[in-house]
């Protein structure tokens, strides 16, 4: 078997993890109530190198101080992709 058949593999593998991680996460966080920012945030992404858009989800969790977890998930070309991406952010909570 040729060594891009495994990479490709892992790869895949790797995409299907971190998805299904997310979506319990998702799940989990639907019946936990939250204070301020954390919780399940929903939104939409837009591209306008190439007009391709989708649903942007986030998960907020205060890790420490002001400092807030954050893990995104797009669907990208007809949901066929997933994209998750983790980063901490360091948020000052401002109220009018």
């Amino acid at each position: 078997v040729r060594p891009h058949a495994y990479l490709l593999a892992l790869f895949i593998a790797i995409i299907a993890v971190g998805c299904s991680s997310f979506d319990r996460d998702w799940g989990k966080a639907a019946g936990q109530s939250s204070q301020g920012i954390e919780g399940r945030w929903v939104g939409r992404w837009h591209s306008d190198h190439n007009q391709h858009n989708g649903v942007l989800r986030c998960l907020i969790n205060k890790k420490s101080g002001d400092v807030y977890e954050t893990r995104f998930h797009a669907k990208y070309k007809l949901s066929i992709f997933t994209i998750s991406y983790p980063y901490d952010m360091e948020m000052t909570i401002t109220r009018t």
